[in-house]
C-alpha cells in the first residue's frame, strides 16, 4: 500500500514539513521532485502551533519536524507533537552534527533523522520510505497480536486449528521483521538467517529439545531486529563510526528487546535478543552481564553471530573468512565466549562440514 501510494498519481503521499527556514523547505521539495516515482503533496509551516493545527484538520502520512522553531525548541518540540498521539511517523530535521537531540527523539519514538546540508535526494526518499514501512510493520504487528488474542478467546473449540494458524502467522511475522532489517542494511542481507542456521546446528549438538531449538532459531532470525531503529546512513556507513554513531549501533540490543517483549512467544525470545552481545567477563553490552547471568541461547547466539559477522563481507571491510572467524572465538573462549559452545561450533563447521545455505 505504501509503495502504491508513492508510485501512483491518484494517491499522493501527503507530507507535512514543520520548518522555519523557507530555503530548507524549498530544497526538500526539489529533492523529492527529483524522485520521479514519488507522487506527493507537501504542506509546510514555520512554527509548531500552526503545524499542530494542520494535523487536527486533515489526513497526512508523514511529518518532517525541525526541533528548533520560533515557538518551541529542543526535545520538547517532539514531545508536544507526540503528546497528540498522532498515528504517523516523524522524521527529525537537524542543522547540527551534534546528534544528542535527534538520538533522544529516536529513543522516544521518532523514526529517523536527517542532517540539513548533507541530505541527498535519494537519502531523503529512502528515509521516508523506510520510516513509513517500519511504522506500518510495527502497527501491523500490534494489530496482529490483538486479533490473535480475540480469536483465541472466541474459538476455544477450535484450539488445534487456531494454534496452527498462529504458528504460521508468527513465522510469517518473524520473516517479515527479519527482512525489514535487511532492507535497511543490504550489505548484511541474510546475516540473521545464517546466524539462526549456525545457532540451531550448535543447539542440536548440545541436545536441546526441539521446542527449545525452535525458540533459539527464532531468536537468531530476530537478534538484530532492533537495527530498524538505527538510521540507514549509520548502518551503511563505509568508514569509521563516530562514538555517538557506535553508541547508537549498540542500542539495537535494547531496541530489539523493546520491540519483542510485547510479543507472546512461548520462549524468552526478547530476553535472548537483549543478551546476545553480553560476554562472560562482563565486557559486553547493554547490561554488562557475566557468565551464569547470560542465557544459554544468548551464549550460543554470541558465538554464531561473531563467526558469521567475521566470515562475511561488511561495508567497512572485506570478508575475513571462516578460519579467521573461528580463530577469534577460539581466542576468546572462557573469557568472552562459552568454551563448550566454541568447541562445538568448531566441531560443527570443521568436523561436520557445516555450511550456510
Amino acid at each position: 500500500m505504501i509503495r502504491e501510494k508513492m508510485s501512483t498519481g491518484d494517491q499522493k503521499l501527503r507530507i507535512l514539513v514543520i520548518e522555519d527556514n523557507p530555503g530548507d523547505v524549498f530544497l526538500l521539495k526539489e529533492m523529492l521532485r527529483e524522485q520521479h516515482d514519488f507522487s506527493f503533496s507537501l504542506e509546510s509551516f514555520n512554527c509548531l502551533s500552526e503545524g499542530l493545527a494542520c494535523l487536527a484538520e486533515g489526513q497526512l502520512d508523514i511529518i518532517l519536524l525541525d526541533l528548533s522553531l520560533p515557538d518551541s525548541h529542543g526535545i520538547e518540540t517532539f514531545r508536544k507533537l507526540k503528546a497528540l498521539d498522532i498515528p504517523m511517523p516523524v522524521i527529525i530535521l537537524t542543522g547540527s552534527h551534534d546528534l544528542e537531540l535527534p538520538m533522544k527523539a529516536l529513543q522516544e519514538g521518532a523514526q529517523d533523522y536527517l542532517i540539513k546540508g548533507t541530505v541527498t535526494s535519494s537519502l531523503l526518499a529512502r528515509a521516508i520510505t523506510y520510516s513509513l514501512e517500519r511504522w506500518s510493520l510495527l502497527h501491523k504487528m500490534h494489530d496482529f497480536n490483538m486479533k490473535l488474542e480475540r480469536k483465541v478467546e472466541e474459538r476455544t473449540k477450535e484450539l488445534s486449528h487456531t494454534l496452527e494458524r498462529m504458528t504460521k502467522a508468527m513465522h510469517g511475522t518473524v520473516s517479515a521483521m527479519s527482512k525489514m532489517v535487511e532492507m535497511r542494511d543490504p550489505y548484511t542481507a541474510g546475516h540473521q538467517e545464517r546466524v539462526a542456521q549456525l545457532a540451531r546446528a550448535i543447539g542440536e549438538e548440545l541436545k536441546l529439545s526441539e521446542t527449545r531449538l525452535s525458540g533459539l532459531e527464532i531468536a537468531g532470525l530476530l537478534h538484530d531486529v532492533g537495527k530498524i531503529n538505527i538510521p540507514a546512513e549509520v548502518l551503511n556507513k563505509p568508514g569509521r563510526l563516530t562514538e555517538i554513531e557506535f553508541q547508537l549501533i549498540k542500542s539495537h540490543s535494547q531496541a530489539g528487546f523493546e520491540i519483542l517483549e510485547s510479543v507472546d512467544f512461548q520462549w524468552p525470545v526478547a530476553e535472548i535478543v537483549y543478551q546476545h552481545h553480553e560476554r562472560l567477563d562482563g565486557s559486553g553490552y547493554p547490561r554488562g552481564l557475566k557468565d551464569g547471568e547470560i542465557l544459554l541461547e544468548s551464549r550460543i547466539l554470541a558465538v554464531a553471530d561473531t563467526v558469521e559477522a567475521v566470515a562475511s563481507h561488511r561495508p567497512y571491510r572485506h570478508a575475513l573468512g571462516m578460519d579467521k572467524a573461528l580463530n577469534i572465538v577460539r581466542e576468546g573462549k572462557g573469557q568472552l565466549y562459552d568454551s563448550e559452545i566454541v568447541e562445538i561450533c568448531i566441531k560443527v563447521i570443521k568436523g561436520k562440514e557445516f555450511s550456510f545455505s
